[in-house]
């Protein structure tokens, strides 16, 4: 008697013989024509369909009980690799992160993830919350990973608000508005709940407000911005912003934009003196008389609508200075500046006698020349910043004749006389950008740089299309330890504005 598998508990089969032998010539000739078989040959063939179909009963049920036992030990080995599973997961290290280190995760994946308009119940934290139950308890006890508030017409609900805001405990709260012409875009309540946690607010963000915008719910916060730290108001410049920033103790941080890059600001009333980072766009005399209150910025990125004369206002801690028209720079003394942008094709009256007046030849370190052309200038400038590893230039004129001049002024002597350096002796990183439907004079350009073997580290180079020698000398490049890639573009905005070279230079603040 067979006994049953020690696995599947089946009983053993052996399986039926296959005793179906094939037919005899006779009968392989007839089942091969359409003749009629004879009154002899009937019997014989009944006897064959009775064994045949004996036969194959015998394998239909033989393979039904091999699949039986196939689909035992199938799920078997599901319920163990289940089991697998699920002791890999109580091994895992996610799950023994210390919950300090889940909380800030969960702070990463929130960065970022803000989309104008989307339902908050359907963005982070409210969706992180809902991954299990560790990540829940972690959610839910951080109350940092809440405390990004949003306002819109179109996405916000007075019940999440105040439960975010619970939520959030004593965090310190970024507030994030968006087209929030009136106190009727949104619910009241929503409001009354964010108003009433005015003294919590760290950021405050005023985006894509309308002309005639109705902003007077901000004004129960006047004398209690205790903790606001930064301030962006997007807004036509005639937006009435009610004057309640002025006694915000703690603002270091003010961005105001128009509703395009060349539109003026609006008026918004700050404590200018305690600020350290700003962003404006005003005429020169209003821009001049904020910057002589602000004698404690770090960085600033002005513009202006018109012209203004006067002393130099002299800003003594300014790091950073971003300026899109340069005769502002008459207005200026910057003795410890150590970046420069400046983005206006008039180069030669204003940008000398600045680095001069300032004595940046031994604190500048980063130039960015966006949208110039290429004076004869440019060579004293660049040769009177010995200290400089960074230098961006985005030509909007200059033949090859022209960018030859630069190039050959820019390649270092070979003489290892200190006293004969040569043109930025310390220069680590190049990005340069050629203009439009000019030829790129590659030659003069790869032996500048071979001029700076082991100097350099970083080389970009953009444009519409990539010229002749132009790919082959950046592979030699590449091939000697440099960082060095075309970008395929028009504009060094559109490439570099976000930060392909590791820094984000138009969003200052």
């Amino acid at each position: 008697m067979a006994r049953p598998c020690w696995r599947c508990g089946a009983t053993a089969v052996t399986p039926t013989p296959t005793v179906f032998s094939p037919p005899p010539r006779d009968l392989a000739t007839l089942l091969a024509s359409n003749e009629i078989p004879s009154d002899s040959d009937m019997p014989v063939l009944r006897k064959r369909i009775t064994e045949g179909q004996a036969q194959v009963d015998a394998l239909n049920a033989h393979i039904t009980e091999l699949q039986t036992m196939l689909g035992r030990l199938i799920a078997e080995r599901d319920q163990i690799s289940d089991l697998v599973h699920q002791y890999e997961s109580a091994v895992s290290t996610v799950r023994r992160l210390p919950q300090d280190l889940v909380c800030e995760i969960l702070g990463l994946l929130s960065r970022g993830s803000r989309r104008m308009g989307r339902e908050s119940i359907d963005a982070p934290p409210w969706v992180l919350a809902q991954v299990c139950r560790s990540w829940r308890h972690a959610a839910l006890t951080y109350g940092s990973l809440w405390s990004t508030i949003e306002i819109s017409p179109l996405s916000t609900s007075p019940d999440i608000i105040e439960a975010q805001l619970q939520r959030s405990g004593d965090a310190l709260l970024q507030i994030y508005c968006y087209r929030l012409n009136s106190k009727y875009d949104v619910h009241p309540r929503v409001l009354e709940l964010i108003v009433s946690q005015s003294h919590r607010w760290r950021t405050l963000h005023l985006k894509q407000i309308g002309l005639n915008a109705d902003l007077s719910w901000l004004w129960p916060t006047n004398n209690r911005l205790a903790a606001l730290e930064s301030l962006w108001v997007y807004s036509p410049a005639q937006t009435v912003v009610p004057d309640v920033f002025s006694t915000a103790g703690q603002l270091r941080r003010v961005v105001l934009s128009g509703e395009g890059s060349r539109m003026e600001s609006p008026f918004v009333a700050v404590p200018w003196s305690q600020v350290t980072h700003y962003r404006g766009r005003y005429p020169a005399e209003r821009q001049r008389d904020i910057l002589s209150l602000a004698a404690n910025l770090v960085e600033c990125a002005i513009g202006d609508t018109t012209t203004a004369s006067g002393e130099p206002i002299t800003l003594p801690h300014l790091r950073r200075l971003i300026i899109t028209e340069n005769h502002f720079l008459d207005n200026l003394t910057t003795p410890n500046l150590t970046e420069l942008h400046v983005s206006d094709t008039d180069f030669d009256p204003y940008i000398f006698p600045f680095i001069a007046r300032s004595s940046l030849s031994s604190t500048l370190t980063k130039l960015i020349l966006s949208c110039v052309t290429l004076p004869p200038a440019l060579v004293a400038t660049l040769a009177a910043l010995p200290t400089l590893t960074y230098l961006l230039i985005e030509t909007s004129l200059g033949g090859p004749k022209t960018q030859t001049a630069l190039f050959e002024a820019l390649a270092l002597p070979e003489s290892e006389n200190p006293l004969e350096a040569g043109t930025l002796p310390n220069l680590e990183t190049l990005i340069y950008g050629y203009p439009p439907g000019s030829a790129f004079p590659a030659s003069p350009f790869f032996n500048m740089l071979r001029s700076r073997s082991g100097r350099l580290r970083h080389v970009r180079v953009f444009g519409e299309l990539p010229s002749i020698g132009l790919a082959s000398g950046l592979s030699a490049l590449r091939e000697a330890g440099v960082d060095a890639s075309f970008v395929r573009n028009t504009t060094w905005s559109a490439v570099f504005g976000e930060g392909k070279v590791g820094e984000r230079v138009f969003n200052l603040v």
